[in-house]
């Protein structure tokens, strides 16, 4: 199995949607952010399409990677959906 392209592939789609936001309207580009549903962003971040985000997959985003070990409850060293879920709900609360 050749790991390389959907690893590239990931890596282009995420770096064209890092570029459409630094390029892109702010104020359009945050409020559509801030109204993006949960699990657009954990498909975006899981690279590998496994299903769970790594800790090394969650280094894109500075505020998931710091509070990566906390989110982990079953501490098997990835976000499954239900996880990342939990921390979305709690990141829109604490606005």
């Amino acid at each position: 199995m050749n790991i390389f392209k959907p690893l590239v592939a990931a890596t282009l789609s995420l770096g064209l949607a890092a570029c459409a936001g630094t390029f892109g309207g702010s104020g359009e580009q945050a409020s559509a952010e801030a109204q993006q549903n949960p699990m657009d962003l954990y498909s975006q971040l899981d690279a590998d399409r496994d299903g769970n985000i790594s800790n090394y997959e969650a280094a894109d985003n500075e505020q998931l990677t710091d509070d990566f070990d906390s989110l982990d409850s079953d501490k098997d060293g990835v976000l499954s959906a239900d996880e990342f879920v939990e921390w979305e709900e709690f990141e829109e609360s604490s606005y």
